[in-house]
């Protein structure tokens, strides 16, 4: 069976604010519900923080095994309904973007006072 239907690389990506981004809406006639993207820059899949996973990154390491340690969430992610859901429950990356979105708001209303 197939589960790797689709790699998007650097040139599927768009350069915004000097992040290179991943936006899962090139993928046509495709649900979010069952994307799940996997990268060493969490800024690439930022437009879609629910359907990222974090990795270390490889630079030719032939011991790397970062995707293989990857496996076992991969297999449990292949059953579920929606793997948005789950990826933030493991992961909380969308959390902790709007917490520290908040943070970055609080910070400049009180520099502003100063």
């Amino acid at each position: 069976m197939k589960y790797i239907q689709t790699v998007l690389t650097r040139n599927n990506c768009f350069l915004v604010k000097d992040s290179i981004i991943k936006d899962i809406r090139i993928l046509k006639n495709r649900s979010p519900n069952n994307i799940i993207m996997i990268d060493n820059m969490v800024s690439s899949f930022h437009s879609c923080l629910s359907n990222g996973i974090y990795i270390e990154s490889f630079y030719g390491d032939k011991d790397d095994n970062q995707l293989l340690k990857l496996i076992p969430i991969l297999k449990y992610l292949k059953n579920v309904n929606d793997v948005r859901v789950e990826i933030e429950k493991l992961f909380g990356l969308s959390k902790l973007y709007s917490d520290y979105v908040n943070r970055q708001k609080k910070i400049s209303n009180y520099i502003k006072k100063i």
